[in-house]
C-alpha cells in the first residue's frame, strides 16, 4: 500500500513498479524518497480516508446541480511528503492534457479533486446524465466555492478530467525556459501574456525549448510562432474559432478573448522584448536577475543538483571562504555540503543591482546530519550574471558563527537575513574585523 489509510505519511509509503487498478493515482516529482524517474500511486481508497467536503453544486458535463465528494487540493497538498522548493502541481490526463496549479492559486481558488459524483466512485463513472467518462479522476474549480474563480480568464482550463498523474514540481524549473534567454526582458504585455500561456495554452501545448505543457496538441511551439509574427489575423482566429478554421482541429475555442488578450499573447510567443529605454531595460534585468538567483537558493534547500548548475554558465566562478571552484567542480561542492547537511533553508533578504552585477544578503541554515545541531550563518554575495546564466558568485561569511552556535556561544536566532552574525549576539570590538 502507498500511502497510510489515515494520512500521507513518508515512513508508509511503498513504491508500487506498476499501476495495480485504474483508479490509482501517480505522484511524481518533488516528493521525499521518491528516486529521479520513479512513480508512486496512491489508491482511492486511500484518497477517500483524507478528509474531504461534501459539495452539491454544477459540474462539467451534466446538467444541473450534482453531489461531489471533494478533496480539495490544497489539503492533499499539506499531506504530500514533498522536498522543499516544490510549489505547483500539475495535473496530466490520459490524452495528454495538463492543467497548473500553483500553490497560490490552490489557496485562493481552491481547486478539488471529485473523489464521487452522487455517492459513486470512478469505478461506475459516468453516472446517469454525464455525457462521457470523465474517470479516473477529474479536477474543478467553483464560483460557490472560491469567488475568485469568477475572475479567471479561463477557468476551463482548471477543470481537467480523465487526470491520472499528479506531478509536484518547482514552478521556477519547470517555466525557466520562458524567463532566461529571449524571454528573459519581455515587454510588459509578453509578461501578461506569459501567464495566458502558462494557464491556457500550457494545457496541450509544450513551450519553447521543451518547457511545461500537455502533449494533447501536435501543433510544435515554433509553428505558432511563425503564425503569430507573420500572420497574426490567421493566429487570432484561430484561437477564437479554431473549427471554423481548420475542421479538424482539435483546440476549443476561446471566443472570449479579447483583442488585447490576443496582442499579449503572441507578444509572448514572439518574445517581443521591453522598450528599449534605460529605466524598463534596468527594470526587466533586475527582475530576471532576481529571479534568477532565488532559484539557485531554492535549489540549495531542495537539494536540486542540477537545477543548480544549470543556473551557472561553463566558466563560471563559486568562491567562498577557504577556495573557489569552476562548473567542473560545482556539482562536488553541491553533493558534499548536501552530504553534512539536512534540512536547508535560506532566508533571503534585499538586492542591490547593477546592471548585470548583484548583491544581497541571506541567512543560511541547516543542520549537521552527524550531530544534529543546527546552524544559522549570515552571508553576504556578490555575483554576475550574462545571458541568463551566473558567472561569478562569490559569498562571505564568517566560519567562526556555525562552530560556536554548535558550542552553544552563539545564538541560533533563525530567519533573519539581515545580520551577518545572530541578530540576538551584542558585537564587541574583537569581533569585528
Amino acid at each position: 500500500m502507498f500511502l497510510g489509510s489515515a494520512a500521507l505519511r513518508l515512513a508508509a509509503l511503498e513504491l508500487h513498479r506498476e499501476r495495480a487498478s485504474p483508479t490509482d493515482l501517480a505522484l511524481i516529482g518533488k516528493l521525499a524518497g521518491v528516486p529521479a524517474g520513479e512513480t508512486r500511486y496512491v489508491r482511492w481508497a486511500e484518497l477517500r480516508a483524507l478528509p474531504t467536503t461534501t459539495l452539491a453544486l454544477a459540474v462539467d458535463f451534466a446538467a444541473g446541480k450534482r453531489q461531489v465528494t471533494a478533496l480539495f487540493l490544497a489539503d492533499l497538498w499539506a499531506e504530500l511528503p514533498r522536498t522543499a522548493g516544490a510549489d505547483v502541481v500539475f495535473a496530466m490526463c490520459k490524452d495528454g492534457y495538463a492543467s497548473v496549479y500553483r500553490d497560490t492559486f490552490m489557496a485562493e481558488c481552491r481547486p478539488f479533486l471529485i473523489l464521487e459524483i452522487e455517492g459513486a466512485g470512478p469505478e461506475k463513472w459516468p453516472p446517469p446524465g454525464l455525457t462521457f467518462d470523465a474517470a479516473p479522476y477529474m479536477i474543478t474549480v467553483s464560483a460557490e466555492v472560491a469567488p475568485a474563480v469568477a475572475k479567471l480568464l479561463d477557468a476551463g482550463h482548471k477543470r481537467p478530467w480523465g487526470v491520472t498523474t499528479i506531478e509536484v514540481a518547482s514552478y521556477a524549473e519547470k517555466f525557466a525556459g520562458i524567463y532566461s534567454g529571449r524571454w528573459a526582458a519581455l515587454s510588459p504585455r509578453a509578461v501578461a501574456g506569459r501567464e495566458i500561456w502558462i494557464n491556457s495554452c500550457a494545457s496541450c501545448h509544450v513551450g519553447p525549448a521543451a518547457v511545461f505543457g500537455g502533449t494533447k496538441s501536435d501543433r510544435p511551439f515554433e509553428l505558432l510562432a511563425a503564425h503569430a509574427a507573420n500572420n497574426p489575423a490567421f493566429f487570432n482566429d484561430y484561437v477564437r474559432t479554431p473549427k471554423r478554421v481548420i475542421p479538424t482541429s482539435k483546440m476549443d475555442g476561446h471566443p472570449h478573448y479579447t483583442d488585447a488578450h490576443l496582442a499579449d499573447l503572441i507578444a509572448f510567443i514572439t518574445a517581443e522584448s521591453a522598450p528599449a529605454s534605460p529605466g524598463s531595460a534596468r527594470i526587466e534585468m533586475r527582475e530576471q536577475l532576481v529571479a534568477s538567483v532565488r532559484h539557485v537558493l531554492a535549489c540549495w534547500e531542495a537539494g536540486d543538483s542540477a537545477g543548480f548548475l544549470a543556473a551557472f554558465a561553463d566558466d563560471a566562478v563559486f568562491a567562498y571562504p577557504g577556495g573557489q571552484v569552476g562548473k567542473s567542480d560545482l556539482g562536488a561542492l553541491f553533493a558534499d555540503l548536501q552530504s553534512r547537511k539536512r534540512d536547508v533553508k535560506v532566508y533571503v533578504g534585499p538586492f542591490v543591482v547593477a546592471g548585470n552585477e548583484f548583491a544581497l544578503r541571506y541567512q543560511f541554515a541547516c543542520t549537521d546530519r552527524v550531530t544534529g545541531r543546527r546552524q544559522a550563518v549570515g552571508t553576504g554575495v556578490r555575483g554576475t550574471l550574462r545571458n541568463g546564466k551566473i558567472v561569478k558568485f562569490k559569498e562571505y561569511w564568517d566560519a567562526h558563527i556555525a562552530p560556536e552556535q554548535a558550542e552553544g556561544k552563539l545564538p541560533l536566532d533563525e530567519g533573519d537575513p539581515l545580520f551577518p552574525i545572530a541578530a540576538g549576539f551584542m558585537m564587541t570590538p574583537e569581533r569585528v574585523n
